[in-house]
């Protein structure tokens, strides 16, 4: 073994620049820093060349990187600007200039790479239009990509939707935009079905071959291409103020009250109006009662739940003991019967729509709020 290792090492020194020459005698100590030094040139070498191929391989991430950031900051700034009162339309070519996307950060995109300006955030049509020319210094093709919102829970946001949408189709059509699409994320369990957001699809065909539609119309073109009733979908997202709330109250714990302070006024209330006028209608939906189903049987279980955990506190805090035994014999088995309702009906919204992969995230976190209640 040693004979090979030196022959091994004599065949090795030919090809490096070694103190001391082939067949020379070499003195133990100097064979082990030869070895050694050997060793860690290669390994040096070795890891020169990992590095050189991470650099190769990374490299499109890294511009990438490098893009996105410079457009996250475009876009803050945008927020930012978007925010002020009428004062920034003072030197307002400056500072839209100052927002485009300079020729150093254009010159990283390779060739053959179409570009794609998401934004689903905006109310007004100039906002958009900023950011579309702050878009034309970028090679390729400008794509647009606006959004339906089902992305905040379980209820979908129609009316943002709406407003949104036809800002930004204006402003496409204004510039010359001619390839546009709609997202439907699935943020955080893809919670709401996907045609909840129907009529927003609906809005974007009709907006793709006229200047303006009424809501009149889109109505009557809703109903034409898909038989379903637009009145009633607008039902679906029920008050703004209870559909931004409903997730967190759904989800909190009624005994911690994280979130009682941030309750709307009234939640409850409004949550079974929701509740009657969507049961109501749901049995006349026909191919899209199912969404009627999940979305009146969560707002009944909100019916309930929304203030329960303040009413839990005052009648604790003021020793209201029969309120508090009714509370447990008869309004949380109540409110457990209809959250498995809800359940049941998020199933098989969910098995309508897709495939059985994901929907473990609901039955973990709605079982999870069943084994507190209980």
């Amino acid at each position: 073994a040693g004979a090979v290792v030196f022959l091994a090492f004599l065949h090795i020194a030919e090809r490096l620049d070694l103190p001391h020459g082939v067949g020379a005698e070499i003195p133990a100590d100097a064979l082990d820093d030869d070895i050694a030094r050997i060793v860690q040139q290669k390994g040096e070498k070795r890891l020169n060349a990992e590095e050189n191929q991470r650099h190769e391989r990374d490299l499109p991430h890294a511009r990438e990187i490098s893009l996105h950031r410079a457009v996250s900051e475009q876009a803050e700034q945008e927020r930012h600007e978007d925010g002020r009162d009428g004062r920034e339309k003072v030197g307002h070519k400056k500072q839209h200039d100052r927002r485009a996307v300079s020729a150093e950060i254009a010159a990283t995109v390779p060739d053959g790479v179409d570009q794609v300006y998401w934004d689903y955030y905006k109310d007004s049509q100039s906002s958009y239009e900023r950011m579309i020319v702050n878009h034309k210094n970028m090679p390729g093709k400008l794509i647009f990509a606006g959004g339906a919102w089902k992305w905040e829970g379980y209820i979908p946001a129609l009316s943002t939707s709406f407003k949104r949408t036809r800002a930004s189709l204006e402003a496409c059509k204004t510039h010359g935009i001619k390839d546009v699409f709609t997202t439907a994320w699935g943020d955080d369990g893809a919670d709401a079905g996907l045609y909840t957001v129907l009529p927003v699809f609906q809005l974007q065909a009709e907006l793709g071959f006229k200047d303006s539609i009424s809501e009149e119309e889109l109505s009557d073109r809703l109903n034409t291409c898909t038989g379903a009733d637009l009145k009633a979908f607008m039902l679906l997202e029920t008050d703004d103020d209870i559909r931004s709330a409903h997730k967190y109250l759904l989800f909190q714990d009624p005994m911690l009250g994280m979130f009682d302070l941030n309750i709307p006024e009234g939640a409850g209330v409004k949550y079974e109006k929701a509740y009657k006028e969507i049961e109501k209608i749901a049995p006349c939906q026909n191919d899209y009662k199912y969404l009627f189903d999940t979305v009146g049987s969560l707002c009944s279980v909100l019916a309930i739940k929304a203030e329960l955990g303040v009413k839990i506190k005052a009648a604790y805090d003021n020793r209201e003991l029969e309120t508090l035994k009714k509370i447990s014999s008869e309004i949380l088995p109540e409110l457990i019967t209809r959250l498995n309702t809800f359940r049941d009906n998020l199933e098989t919204q969910w098995l309508y729509e897709n495939k059985p992969f994901g929907f473990e995230i609901q039955d973990i976190r709605i079982g999870g709020l069943l084994r507190r209640l209980e």
